[in-house]
């Protein structure tokens, strides 16, 4: 009796059934961790170097540093998502901006030396949604509301413990302390009486403007939006603006609140924009005399009038400047009468920027820096000294 075969060997279930198991939990692994490790948001530090031609320049000294949080897109590419916060080396400041996909989102803070908070204020989607300012010595300096990036109230914290009180619509200021602001400026814009483009500058959102006096800040706003400002001396006084100024608001307002501040009044005549001493509710007499000119028809002078002078530079002698306006418009100026004034060894250049505007205009704005006046006499403007 032959013996039977041998059986063949049997594969082990137990160790095809493990290997799968392990292959399952390493693929299951990789799907669940690789998405999470790609998104998980990781920090960069970069350092703050001042700009030269637009571009951060690299052989001076660094300013600060910035650390950011960023988070990986699918598809290639990075948003800010996490905390920004910049250091400045030279005043020991910090600023915590939240980003949530690449816009700013939540609760953003400055703080100053020591660890001082500074300001605090939230965002929404980009846009602040309010922002509190604090004073040296922690106390509130100003507190602001935003709707749709346009400043909606405020309030200013004086040192004596009293609150002003702001209201505004789409960024032009409209009350203080619940009454209704009244401005000559603002009845201008309200009428249509202010040329085209000048009004399209007051309308628009002003930018932040830094100067020692009132009128320095009244002046670099107009200079920067190309509005020719005539600003009383009165309005030369030490800068104390509210802190949330201008953040916000429309270029009217930011002139208004800086004018009012001074104790003056804004109002837009001759083609420039008049910072002037409060009269009430009077007519405000123009000293130069230049409203009461109406040349007659078909003159040289009547061409002229409203020809633009193209800009006229801003210094140099008030004759040297009115002669070569004479020859440009082919008109006749007289300025034998202020012969006296002009000279006089303490004389000094006129340092006005007509810009380009009307020939009547610059006339206007030439005179009242000048402290002269004219008068039309046989088709002659006679320049005169102030009465």
């Amino acid at each position: 009796m032959s013996a039977s075969p041998p059986l063949p060997a049997r594969r082990s279930r137990i160790a095809l059934r493990f290997s799968l198991r392990v292959l399952l939990v390493a693929f299951t692994t990789a799907s669940v961790g690789f998405p999470i490790w790609y998104r998980w948001p990781y920090t960069e530090e970069e350092l703050l170097y001042p700009d030269r031609n637009g571009q951060p320049d690299k052989t001076r000294a660094p300013f600060g540093r910035r650390v950011t949080s960023w988070q990986r897109q699918w598809g290639g590419g990075r948003l800010k998502h996490g905390t920004s916060t910049t250091f400045w080396n030279a005043y020991d400041q910090r600023a915590e901006t939240p980003y949530r996909d690449g816009k700013m989102q939540g609760l953003a803070s400055e703080y100053g030396a020591e660890g001082r908070l500074a300001w605090l204020g939230e965002f929404q989607d980009d846009a602040l949604s309010w922002e509190t300012i604090f004073a040296a010595d922690g106390s509130i300096a100003s507190k602001t509301t935003f709707l749709d990036r346009k400043l909606s109230s405020a309030e200013q914290h004086l040192p004596d413990g009293r609150v002003i009180r702001y209201q505004f619509s789409n960024g032009r200021l409209t009350h203080v302390d619940g009454q209704p602001v009244k401005s000559r400026l603002f009845n201008r814009l309200a009428q249509g009486t202010v040329d085209a483009d000048t009004a399209k500058h007051l309308t628009r959102v002003a930018s932040q403007e830094y100067g020692d006096t009132l009128r320095d800040v009244l002046e670099l706003l107009g200079r920067e939006n190309g509005i020719p400002m005539v600003v009383h001396d009165r309005a030369a006084t030490t800068a104390s603006r509210p802190d949330f100024f201008p953040n916000g608001i429309d270029l009217a307002s930011a002139i208004v609140l800086t004018a009012q501040s001074a104790g003056c009044e804004c109002d837009y005549r001759n083609g420039c924009i008049w910072v002037l001493p409060d009269i009430g509710e009077g007519n405000w007499p123009d000293p130069t005399g230049v409203s009461d000119i109406q040349p007659s028809e078909g003159t040289a002078l009547a061409a002229a009038w409203r020809e633009s002078v193209g800009g006229t530079g801003r210094q140099g002698p008030l004759d040297g400047r009115l002669e070569a306006l004479a020859k440009k418009f082919g008109i006749a100026i007289d300025w034998a009468p202020i012969k006296q004034i002009l000279d006089s060894p303490n004389r000094q250049s006129l340092d006005t920027d007509t810009g380009v505007m009307e020939f009547r205009h610059a006339l206007t704005l030439m005179l009242f820096h000048s402290g002269c006046r004219c008068e039309l006499r046989c088709e002659t403007l006679v320049i005169l000294t102030p009465e």
